[in-house]
């Protein structure tokens, strides 16, 4: 039977895109309650967006214009409690104890029962600024632990003039969601990747013990970021553990620490390792097209050569496409493998980032930091290094870094006329630079049913095609000169 529907995609918090037929009439908040129920998670636990901008899930599709094969990104946001304090009429002072993932709606009515008057003939107000009400979560209503709410008594407003107006706004918010505009300064979206093997965990464990407070520090510098955090092993870590995690870009600080917390260690086994699939996976992020987009891989070894896995992943072509959605890599190389070094400094050049030697751990929290301020526009990583020095926190290694830092900035500034930046002289014998050399039979094959790499049986040819599933495709030219065309990766 035919319906009025419409079908969109929604690109869940797992990577992947599912599809649901919507009405008009229907408000997101039914589309919230199918994606709960598909993450078994509370329908409360999750939001919607549309290139970046928060939708209200009290809204219908109609109010928002969405079309057929619209696009939508959910967010699971995770439950915090907050303690709010709230100036009442008459001067009294009262304490709010609430979950973040209550709705604005909640608040009011709390703040209006100890008055006591009807939430419609209050606003509530913070440094001035008036929090309208709705179903939007408090914690994406800019609400958060700690914060003062001033409560103002007024008259319920149901006059014509005002219904029209209120009309009127409602059109300006549809507005700003479907267009892509940069509100305030530049989008700044940066997706750390972390080698979880061997001793490199203890990067990541070093950097989760203050990303709240670097994350939160960030989301105040610059208001418009969005992080990324991105968590690998090897293949041969997949069935008992995980190959690669992610959690995508997000300005939610709760939302980065959860998940660094969780992800484990992995073995990895022997080196190499699945640089090649970080460059893959990082395709798939939600990057918006009006930001300063950076991918930050950090780790000691390099890729594998094309033929290790049946998905045939080169990470020279995987670099091309990301090179081509304007996103910059930052190569960052710990330890002092000579060869593996060509990996990172190539990373660097061919996408006009940066190449970081990594000397030691204790500088990775300042490197998180520093990378973000580089990638602005405002002199914010002089300010960062003028803050190192005036509060005597300033180190041999961490000037270093930051030295490395502004010296790429400025070659890139002097060589953005030429062409990509390669080093054409650096070449190495290796298969998996060359792929002339990558004879190898495959030893890794992608079950798409559980997501999972296993063992290649060993009888399988290399000429063996890979399952199909929907992958990022680009029309970027390769930046290597002519290669065997590889076989479509259906990664997800």
């Amino acid at each position: 039977m035919a319906t009025n529907g419409s079908e969109i995609f929604v690109k869940l918090p797992s990577g992947r895109n599912a599809r649901y037929e919507v009405l008009p009439s229907q408000k997101l908040q039914e589309l919230c309650n199918s994606i709960a129920a598909e993450e078994k998670v509370k329908s409360s636990q999750v939001t919607l967006k549309f290139q970046g901008k928060l939708l209200d899930n009290d809204k219908t599709v109609a109010e928002y214009g969405i079309r057929v094969e619209t696009i939508l990104k959910a967010e699971i946001l995770f439950p915090e409690i907050l303690d709010m304090v709230v100036n009442l009429p008459g001067g009294r002072i009262d304490e709010i104890v609430i979950s973040n993932l209550e709705p604005v709606s909640s608040l009011y009515q709390i703040v209006a029962d100890k008055i006591p008057i009807t939430w419609t003939k209050i606003k509530l107000k913070v440094e001035g600024r008036q929090i309208g009400f709705s179903s939007t979560p408090l914690c994406k209503a800019g609400l958060a632990r700690g914060i003062i709410i001033s409560a103002e008594i007024t008259e319920n407003e149901t006059s014509g003039e005002n219904k029209a107006q209120q009309s009127e706004l409602d059109k300006e918010t549809v507005e700003s969601v479907l267009s892509s505009f940069n509100a305030r300064g530049k989008h700044v979206e940066v997706a750390f990747s972390f080698d979880t093997t061997g001793s490199m965990y203890s990067y990541l464990t070093t950097i989760r013990e203050k990303l709240r407070m670097c994350c939160t520090r960030l989301l105040q510098d610059i208001p418009n970021i969005r992080i990324s955090i991105i968590a690998h092993g090897d293949y041969c870590d997949s069935e008992s553990l995980y190959a690669i995690r992610h959690v995508d870009l997000t300005s939610e600080v709760q939302t980065l620490v959860h998940f660094a917390m969780d992800v484990p260690a992995t073995s990895g086994g022997d080196s190499p390792e699945c640089y090649e699939l970080v460059l893959k996976k990082a395709q798939q992020l939600d990057w918006s097209e009006d930001a300063a987009k950076a991918l930050v891989v950090i780790g000691d070894q390099h890729p594998h050569p094309p033929s290790y896995t049946d998905q045939s992943i080169c990470w020279q072509d995987e670099l091309d496409i990301l090179c081509g959605m304007g996103v910059k890599v930052y190569g960052v190389q710990a330890g002092a493998d000579s060869m593996s070094a060509n990996f990172y400094k190539e990373l660097a050049e061919v996408s006009q980032g940066c190449y970081l030697e990594l000397k030691h751990i204790d500088v990775i929290t300042d490197m998180f930091l520093a990378v973000c301020y580089n990638e602005t526009d405002n002199n914010m990583l002089e300010d960062y290094e003028q803050e190192l020095v005036t509060a005597g926190n300033m180190t041999v290694l961490k000037q270093d870094m930051i030295s490395q830092l502004k010296q790429n900035h400025t070659k890139m500034d002097s060589t953005s006329e030429q062409s990509s930046g390669l080093n054409k002289k650096r070449y190495l014998a290796q298969p998996w630079w060359d792929i002339t050399l990558d004879h190898r039979n495959m030893l890794y094959v992608y079950k798409t049913e559980t997501d999972k790499w296993i063992p290649a049986p060993k009888s399988r040819a290399v000429s063996t095609v890979p399952s199909p599933l929907p992958s990022y495709t680009s029309s970027v030219r390769p930046l290597y000169g002519k290669r065997e065309k590889k076989r479509k990766c259906s990664i997800m």
